[in-house]
Order: structure tokens, then sequence, then C-alpha cells
């Protein structure tokens, strides 16, 4: 699993290479193509390129999204598409900005949540130099 922020930009099947993890949006001849394979009323799918041609491309699927049951996840089972099955496609790239500002904040509250927890526990008290001691 990879973390970070990815956002996705469209590309043409001969415009990807092996291993770019893409979305593929598919027509209603494309939806027919895969119904052996994934099920029926796929809208989408989402997986790794394992082979381009000029007949299509063949991907590894991560992700189906289907019109009546929603988003399910797969282990890599590969399916074939041709030109006709794909309506439009997306690769999916790295935001830097996004990763940089989510990283951001996440660092932001973990460390304002060690703060609060040091100080309601009593582990820190705030104040610096030894205890004050109050003279008989």
């Amino acid at each position: 699993m990879t973390l970070g922020c990815y956002t996705f930009h469209p590309v043409t099947a001969s415009g990807t290479s092996v291993g770019e993890y893409v979305r593929v949006e598919l027509t209603d001849i494309g939806a027919e193509t895969v119904k052996a394979g994934v099920g029926s009323g796929a809208l989408w799918l989402e997986g790794d390129v394992r082979e381009t041609n000029n007949g299509g491309l063949t991907i590894a699927l991560r992700t189906v999204s289907r019109r009546e049951f929603g988003e399910s996840s797969w282990n890599g089972e590969t399916v074939a598409l041709g030109m006709t099955d794909i309506r439009s496609m997306s690769a999916r790239v790295l935001s830097r900005s996004r990763t940089y500002a989510s990283a951001s904040i996440a660092a932001a509250i973990g460390i304002g949540l060690i703060y609060w927890l040091a100080h309601s526990s009593g582990q820190a008290s705030g104040s610096t130099g030894p205890p004050s001691v109050t003279p008989p």
C-alpha cells in the first residue's frame, strides 16, 4: 500500500506504459465484455497495466465499480480490454503538494495530541525550572 494523495489525469491507451495505475471508464460494450469476469453493471475499473497493444490493453484489477453494488476490491485478476470497451482512461499521479499538506497537518495534530496528553497527565507542567518551595 502506498501512502500519498493522488489525482487522475486523462491518458490514452497508447499513452500508457506497463505498470502504470489507471482508471478505465467502460462503454456499454466494455461492460458487456467484462461481465463474465467481474459481474454485471461495471462502470469503471482500476488497476495496473500489464500489457498494451494497438488493440487495447490488459489490466490487473484492484478496484471495480458497479452500478448497483458500488466499489469492490480485487487481487490482481486480469481483464483484457479493446479500444471499443474504453470510454475514457486516466492515469494516477502523485500530487506532491496535497501529500505535503496532508503530512504537515497530520504531524501538527500528532504534536498537539502529545502535548495535550503530557499536560493532562501531569507529565509536563508548562513551567520552567525547579518547583517553587513555600517557606514555613
